[in-house]
């Protein structure tokens, strides 16, 4: 891998998880050091027969990992050792990118809540995609525009300064691309 990005690793982590058939809560159990101390002695069978075993011949509740949000937290050791343990492939740097993009407040642990946002996010767009969507017509036409008419930038807007001001205000960029977004796209 060329240096890859946090959001590429994250990807990347995701489609291993679909397809070790691991939920997020699952991959957040297995990572969580104090919880798998916890329940290391938990048994995975239901026969009672087998409480001589066990601690003072109780046999422990089985925890089903994927029942509920966990409480603990994971640290970034923990996430190194527990990514390096499942053989996810991921060297160093790469764990300490995909720590990056999951922690949003840096104070080096992972919460639930943080993981599952961090997930969420990867398909999610942003709050600048979103915008750019949204604004990235209009400058297309503008520059359009501009080639069409053999414009400078500088041009562009001495059209727009409907006032003479020698400054374009809110109100005269507005106005000016909403004339843009007419079928003509002409300015005036």
């Amino acid at each position: 891998r060329v240096q890859a990005s946090g959001l590429e690793l994250m990807l990347e982590l995701e489609q291993f998880l679909l397809d070790e058939n691991i939920s997020v809560i699952k991959w957040f159990n297995l990572m969580d050091a104090s919880f798998r101390r916890a329940h290391a002695d938990d048994s995975d069978s239901d026969d009672d027969e087998e409480a001589q075993w066990y601690p003072r011949g109780v046999k422990p509740e089985r925890v089903n990992v994927h029942a509920e949000e966990p409480a603990g937290t994971i640290s970034a050791l923990e996430l190194r050792k527990g990514l390096t343990h499942l053989g996810c492939g991921f060297d160093e740097t790469e764990i300490g990118l995909i720590m990056r993009f999951m922690d949003p407040n840096s104070d080096g642990e992972l919460s639930y809540p943080e993981v599952k946002d961090a997930f969420r996010k990867l398909h999610e767009k942003t709050e600048a995609e979103l915008i750019e969507e949204k604004v990235g017509g209009i400058l297309i036409r503008i520059e359009d525009f501009m080639k069409e008419k053999g414009l400078r930038i500088l041009n562009v807007f001495q059209e727009m300064d409907t006032d003479g001001s020698g400054a374009v205000t809110g109100d005269e960029l507005i106005l000016g691309l909403m004339k843009l977004k007419e079928p003509s796209g002409k300015l005036r």
